[in-house]
C-alpha cells in the first residue's frame, strides 16, 4: 500500500513538473511577442512615418521661412555681399 502511495505521489510530480514547464514555455511566447510589438516594430522603418504629415509639413515649412528671413534681410543690405565676399576669398 504504501509503494502504491509513493508511485502515485511521483506521478503527481512528474505532471506538476509538466505543466509547470508548458506555463514557462507560454510565458516564454508571451514574452517574444510583447518585445517583438514594443521593441522591433517600433524600430523598424515604415514610409508613413518617416514623412511629416500634414500639420507637421506645415509646421516645419513656417520655422524654415523663419529661419531664412534674417538672411533675406541681411543680404538686402547694400547688395554687393556677394561680391564683396567673392573679392575677399581671392584676395
Amino acid at each position: 500500500m504504501q509503494q502504491q502511495v509513493r508511485a502515485e505521489e511521483v506521478t503527481i510530480h512528474q505532471v506538476e513538473k509538466e505543466h509547470e514547464v508548458k506555463v514557462q514555455e507560454a510565458e516564454i511566447q508571451r514574452r517574444e511577442r510583447e518585445l517583438t510589438a514594443t521593441v522591433l516594430k517600433p524600430a523598424e522603418p515604415s514610409g508613413s512615418a518617416s514623412r511629416p504629415c500634414g500639420s507637421e509639413k506645415q509646421r516645419l515649412i513656417i520655422e524654415a521661412e523663419g529661419m531664412r528671413r534674417p538672411f533675406a534681410r541681411r543680404r538686402s543690405g547694400s547688395g554687393n555681399h556677394l561680391q564683396e565676399g567673392e573679392a575677399e576669398a581671392k584676395a
